[in-house]
């Protein structure tokens, strides 16, 4: 019986407490006794019976038995009350009117019959007393709205919320008396998500159901299809649940969309995910048909607005569930990169499918974006616990949110009106398109009852703005040719919260002016720029931070002409081909502008050859190649300083700050010494003329550890270099300088380009105390006086405060700065165009930022030749008490575009073979310090024409086979300038015929033997005296202070000794005289006691007054010591210059000196009157302040100023050209060294 109502004429005869049923009830016991029971029946009657009584209790004794006074009585008294029931009133022709009522009771009571067999009261129904009789006039005008929706199928959750949302809105306003005593009734039509019975139930509500609109329609194909009837039908189609453009464009004046478009909540999302987070791979899987397609096109147009490409696509069929070979065409699509969001423009069950499905194949930070039709709450459960990173877009409130006026009297209609159901988002849409359609219906005139649909659009369009609670809709417009059919403008975006349930995302909420959001003006603008390095890799991801941190300053300012900058990083772990398939992506997939914060030279290289003739701007690669400069190419854009730059930098340094002249080359096995890392080094130290001292390797091995300890850099001598430079890589550096440190002097200076230095690199130059000079392409990130470093820290910190400052990072950001710069210089119009970004470069020329220049940029119109390199300068940085000021850092011509070698003062190098170790070690490093002494004076003055003097000196301990293969090295290897400060004459004689062969001059060698004289040799070029010279003077000296004739001799079994042997033999017979004895003694192994035995036995009887010593100071100590115990105390003994070293006094101590003479080729070292001396005190106090002044570094002194002095004649361009030396000396003849002169 559930269901049945049952009408009634008098009330529920059970209902004891009126007085009516309690008297009816009395009654009735006190005639039947305990038998009585309540009938409906028996209660009328006894209602007649109470009337009947009423009447006749009123007529008059003596009319009691007239009928004609009872009804007299009846219509005259018209209205009685039984038990305060009242009936009547009666009226009849008897009262004057032509008409009567008869009926007294003027009520129906409605019932429902119950679970017992009883009837509870339901309801009654009252009409006018007047009337007599109800009328249908008493009915209330029903206004019924007709509905098609999924009840069944797939979509059947959707549907059943659609229809409850619309059945408790209507519900709450009948209850309220309708509209204008009109009530609301909703017919709903099952469709199954199913076009064809979509039509079909359409016509029938139109034709059977006189129905003046039609409400809650689900879906984008069966609302199509229902417009297409309902405009035969004049009818609106309100509210329908779909946001397909074809319902509003072109504009449809049947069609009342209260929802935003699709391609608004697409708007919405793409606004929400481009503005949160770094995302650009954007893909979409989608049902095949006129819904999903929507989204597609949305989002392609939105895409093409922010400038991103679509990445790939996937669909599925309606009505089904089957996802996977949808999801299989966006990861083909996509290959070889992922999607990093993931739109879903389908409906619940499917979309749910997708998630779970894409969850298992796609990284976890993919982010899904699911329309609203995918988002009815039961997809909650169907999700699970997969919900992260699954953004919701909603067209409504949140049904729970207790802040919005409208989602609270919609929960309060549920709890009223069916409490059994729980409130949702496609509920309370429809419950708003129900409050929305009252909303218009209140504003109308409902008595008329004819052509209510017109008059319902006409409202509508005329009201313009309807408001239901706090929500607004419209303004609604209409003309003739187009108008406003949507009303909501926002959309509201979700994730699910820790609740389980939505919760609104903040800052998320999206609103739009317009009757459609246009993507134009509501979503961000990009412009992208694409990098591909080893992200792992401090420099690579140092880059990649420095790029974001100065396009995140940027974006702060609004962009550049409304263009955000955007950075598209993927890691290629530096394998250069996977490096280059990234960039075939990032060009054909990503929409990228240009590519930039590339790292190293091998990739930038490989990358320009692959991008020549494409035009696509190739920014700022961490790659300091020469053959990314000088082979130009306008669309490579060189930020830093090239290596060549860098290296001129350090040896610039050195050059002009440092005597150092020993530079070694180390480098590891992965590279030669012509491989692009070295050889720019080879290139630079040869155009300097920078004598490569040496060079060797270490073998690195795969965890940049070196294998081995002595790469055997030192080759033939014992001096360790001065200066290493290290050609390795920053992984490897650490090993090698540990390694290095631990074989060579802790003096030794190590150079490093940028290429070697990391953050590692200076823990362990701290740690291991060692001194080094290294570049950067940019200023210290730390200095507190740069506002670059100032910027670029400000900036860092605003990105990530955790994150240190370093030079990867600030090399990074001030090609992020360079950039908006350029893009400045453009016309807003020409944005997009990368042709126009290399036009407003080379145009522009020279930018600016922070203080420091970049530029000039100079290109032709071929774009064959140029410049394409901005910084021209490079930073120095030192370690260890290597105190390097701002003015180190090394600037260069800027329209140069790189630094020349020839702005940097080169080297005249000049090599030296002597004995530094042996008996006659002292010697050579006299005869070395002295040079140093003369040079070190000139350099400190500019050196000469611009060059500076170097010596290169080898040890051969005086032995002549190590001289020859020294001299060798020297010439032919090192190609030194000329020879200077040879010792001896064995080895100087072992010298000149390879200098000779060579054309190389041999300066100054201390010796005074005749074949460096006799015959002349123009490469042989003597500055002391000959020891012709030498004897003549000491004989000259003895034959007129003395009466002094028998001379012998003693020399050193060599052509040094037969020199003297024979010069003495010459003067002595020029004077007449002869030669008394000789005793001669080998150079390696002096036994003066043999010596002087042949000297004696030689002279007889009678022995010799004088003795020339023709030997070195240290046999010619020894000699002395033993002829002085065995000769007369008055002999003299005479010594040329090689024996009257200054070691000769400290070896002669304690025997006499009287009668001992010395020859000098030089003045006395001692006298500073003498103002060469002085000069040469000096120069030698520079060197070092506790210097002992010696003949021998005299003498040599006096070579490298003769050097000076003839270089100082010869023509500038003339210099470098040791024949043109020679011809200068010989031909100039004279030269003064500080008024003595050599000539």
């Amino acid at each position: 019986a559930d269901g049945i109502i049952v009408s009634q004429v008098v009330p529920d005869p059970n209902d004891s407490s009126s007085s009516l049923g309690h008297s009816y009830h009395g009654s009735m016991t006190a005639l039947q006794d305990a038998g009585f029971s309540p009938q409906l029946v028996s209660f009328e009657a006894y209602l007649g019976g109470r009337l009947a009584v009423e009447v006749i209790a009123r007529i008059p004794e003596t009319s009691l038995f007239g009928n004609y006074s009872f009804l007299r009585i009846a219509y005259d008294v018209s209205s009685f009350h039984v038990s305060n029931f009242s009936i009547g009133p009666y009226f009849s022709p008897f009262t004057g009117v032509t008409s009567g009522c008869n009926q007294g009771i003027h009520s129906i009571w409605l019932t429902r019959i119950n679970a017992s067999g009883g009837f509870t009261p339901v309801q009654q129904f009252q009409f006018s007393p007047t009337a007599c009789s109800s009328d249908l006039s008493v009915l209330p005008r029903v206004l019924v709205f007709g509905q098609s929706t999924a009840l069944s199928g797939p979509s059947a959750e959707s549907g059943q919320q659609l229809r409850l949302g619309i059945a408790v809105a209507f519900a709450a306003q009948n209850h309220a008396g309708g509209v204008d005593s009109h009530r609301l009734m909703l017919n709903t039509l099952d469709d199954g998500y199913l076009s064809a019975n979509c039509s079909a139930n359409t016509e029938d509500l139109i034709s059977t159901s006189s129905v003046m609109g039609l409400l809650g329609y689900y879906g984008t194909a069966t609302s199509l299809a229902a417009l297409s009837i309902a405009d035969n039908a004049s009818l609106p189609l309100i509210g329908p649940y779909t946001g397909t453009d074809a319902l509003r464009n072109p504009f449809t004046y049947l069609a009342v969309n209260l929802r935003a478009s699709y391609a608004d909540e697409i708007n919405a999302l793409v606004n929400y995910i481009t503005r949160s987070t770094q995302y650009t791979r954007f893909s979409i899987f989608y049902q095949d048909d006129g819904f999903g397609q929507a989204g597609r096109d949305a989002l392609q147009a939105a895409l093409l607005v922010v400038n991103f490409k679509l990445l790939s696509c996937g669909k599925y069929s309606r009505n089904t569930a089957v996802v996977n070979p949808g999801l299989e065409d966006i990861l083909n699509g996509a290959f070889p990169l992922l999607p990093e969001v993931v739109l879903v423009q389908a409906t619940m069950a499917p979309a749910a499918a997708f998630v779970l499905a894409a969850k298992a194949r796609l990284p976890p930070s993919t982010v899904y974006l699911l329309t609203s039709p995918a988002g009815p709450d039961p997809i909650l459960a169907l999700l699970g616990n997969q919900t992260d990173n699954v953004i919701f877009s909603q067209v409504v409130p949140s049904p729970r949110d207790v802040q919005s006026l409208v989602a609270s009297t919609f929960r309060s209609a549920v709890a009223t009106y069916s409490p059994s159901d729980t409130p949702s988002f496609v509920s309370l849409e429809a419950y708003i398109s129900a409050r929305f359609t009252i909303a218009v219906l209140e504003r109308m005139d409902l008595s008329a009852g004819t052509q209510l649909s017109t008059d319902f659009l006409q409202t509508l369009y005329d009201a313009g703005t309807i408001t239901v609670d706090e929500l607004r809709f419209g303004p609604f417009s209409k003309t003739d040719v187009s108008g406003c059919n949507q009303g909501l403008r926002e959309v509201w975006i979700y994730r699910v919260g820790t609740t389980g349930y939505y919760e609104e995302i903040p800052d998320s909420h999206f609103s739009f002016a317009e009757c459609a959001s246009d993507p134009a003006t509501v979503l961000p603008k990009f412009l992208l720029f694409g990098q591909s390095a080893a992200l792992g890799d401090p420099v690579g991801g140092g880059l990649a931070l420095g790029l974001r941190a100065a396009f995140a300053e940027q974006n702060r300012l609004d962009g550049v002409y409304g263009y955000q900058l955007r950075l598209i990083s993927m890691d290629d772990g530096g394998n250069s081909s996977l490096c280059l398939n990234n960039t075939v992506s990032l060009l054909r997939q990503q929409n990228v502008f240009g590519l930039v914060g590339y790292l190293g030279d091998s990739i930038a290289l490989a990358l320009k050859a692959s991008l020549a003739g494409q035009g696509v701007p190739f920014i700022g690669p961490a790659a300091g190649s020469g053959l990314l400069r000088t082979q130009f190419s306008s669309n490579v854009i060189n930020v830093r300083a090239s290596i060549s730059d860098e290296i001129n930098a350090l040896l610039s340094y050195v050059v002009q700050n440092t005597p150092y002249t020993r530079v070694s080359l180390l480098y590891t096995s992965d590279r030669g010494l012509s491989s692009a890392e070295v050889l720019p080094w080879s290139i630079a130290l040869t155009e300097l003329n920078i004598v490569r001292f040496s060079s060797g390797s270490y073998e690195i091995l795969s965890n940049y550890t070196v294998a081995g300890a002595d790469p055997g850099i030192l080759l033939r001598d014992p001096f360790a270099p001065e200066v290493i430079v290290l050609s390795v890589s920053r992984q490897a550096a650490p090993s090698v300088l540990t390694v290095a440190s631990q074989r060579y002097s802790s003096d030794t200076l190590y150079l490093l380009t940028s290429e070697a230095t990391s953050t590692e690199l200076v823990g362990v130059l701290q740690r291991l105390n060692v001194r080094s000079l290294f570049t950067h392409v940019v200023p210290s990130p730390t200095d507190p006086n740069s506002s670059l470093a100032r910027a670029y820290r400000a900036a860092l910190a605003a990105l990530n405060t955790s994150v240190s400052p370093d030079f990867s990072s600030l090399e990074g950001y001030v090609v992020g700065r360079f950039i908006p710069s350029v893009l400045q210089r453009m016309n807003a119009a020409d944005i997009r165009n990368a042709s126009k970004f290399l036009e407003a470069l080379y145009t522009t020329s020279i930018f600016v930022v922070e203080g420091v220049a970049l530029g000039p940029f100079l290109g032709n119109g071929s774009g064959q030749s140029g410049c394409n390199q901005g910084l021209k300068r490079v930073w120095v940085s030192g370690s260890r008490n290597l105190s390097v000021s701002d003015e180190a850092d090394f600037a260069f011509m800027p329209f140069s575009c790189w630094s020349e070698t020839s702005l940097i003062p080169s080297f005249l190098t000049f090599g030296q073979s002597a004995a530094f170790s042996g008996p006659n070690a002292d010697s050579g490093a006299l005869l070395r310090d002295g040079i140093l002494a003369a040079f070190g004076a000139a350099n400190l003055q500019g050196g000469v024409a611009g060059h500076k003097l170097a010596l290169v000196s080898m040890d051969d301990g005086y032995n002549p086979p190590n001289c020859t293969e020294n001299t060798l090295t020297l010439v032919k290897d090192l190609k030194v300038y000329g020879l200077l400060g040879y010792f001896g004459s064995g080895t100087s004689q072992a010298a000149l015929s390879i200098a000779s062969n060579y054309s190389t001059p041999m300066i100054g060698a201390y010796t005074g033997a005749a074949f460096i004289r006799d015959p002349v040799t123009k490469y042989g070029v003597n500055l002391r005296a000959s020891y012709d010279d030498e004897i003549n003077a000491l004989i000259n000296y003895l034959v007129r202070s003395t009466s002094f004739s028998r001379v012998s001799i003693v020399f050193q079994a060599d052509s040094f000794g037969q020199a003297g042997y024979d010069a003495l033999r010459l003067a002595l017979a020029t004077i007449g005289l002869s030669l008394v004895s000789n005793g001669s003694y080998s150079r390696t192994s002096p036994a003066m006691d043999a010596a002087l035995q042949s000297i004696l036995t030689g002279a007889g009887s009678f022995p010799p007054q004088a003795i020339v010593v023709q030997a070195t100071t240290g046999p010619a100590a020894a000699f002395l010591r033993l002829a002085k115990s065995l000769l007369p105390a008055e002999t003299v003994y005479l010594l040329t210059s090689p024996a009257g070293t200054d070691d000769l006094l400290p070896a002669l101590a304690g025997v006499d000196l009287q009668g001992i003479f010395v020859s000098q080729v030089v003045p006395l070292p001692t006298n500073l009157s003498d103002p060469v001396v002085a000069s040469y005190d000096t120069a030698m106090k520079r060197i070092d302040s506790a210097f002992l002044p010696a003949w021998v570094s005299m003498e040599a002194y006096l070579a490298g100023r003769l050097v000076i002095a003839v270089l100082q004649r010869m023509e500038t361009s003339d210099v470098l050209m040791p024949q043109r030396f020679l011809s200068t000396l010989f031909s100039d003849s004279v030269f003064l060294v500080d008024g003595l002169a050599l000539e």
